[in-house]
């Protein structure tokens, strides 16, 4: 799932800070994969230019920028490492307005119990069945 970046008593940091969040989630329970859509609605505090999100192994595409001036595309830059995206837009975010971003994504179902995981259960017959 993708969430704010760790770091700050609201988990965002300081330029922006999330008012609303729409997930859609299609988990696939046979091939164990799933994918999305989020549409996080943003607050912007201080102009920026730069998006940061938490987001770990997860294939993200169609990044878009929903503004009162359009839509736009956003530049994905990944830190692995810090399970980080930065979305970059061409244009100033500008403090004191609201802005949506909006992206899809796809990743495989967790084998631990982090994020979005399988288990498996037995039916009363002994069957197995999976869920996320």
């Amino acid at each position: 799932m993708v969430s704010p970046s760790p770091g700050t008593a609201c988990d965002f940091p300081k330029p922006f800070s999330p008012l609303h969040y729409d997930l859609t989630i299609h988990p696939n329970l046979t091939t164990l994969d799933f994918t999305g859509v989020a549409r996080i609605e943003l607050d912007v505090h201080e102009d920026t230019s730069i998006v940061i999100l938490h987001a770990k192994q997860m294939q993200i595409s169609n990044v878009l920028l929903l503004s009162p001036e359009g839509v736009r595309p956003l530049q994905v830059l990944e830190y692995p490492h810090f399970h980080q995206l930065a979305l970059l837009s061409d244009s100033v975010l500008t403090k004191g307005r609201k802005y949506e971003v909006q992206l899809e994504f796809a990743a495989n179902l967790s084998d631990s119990y982090h994020g979005f995981y399988k288990s498996s259960y037995h039916t009363s017959s002994g069957e197995v069945r999976v869920r996320a």
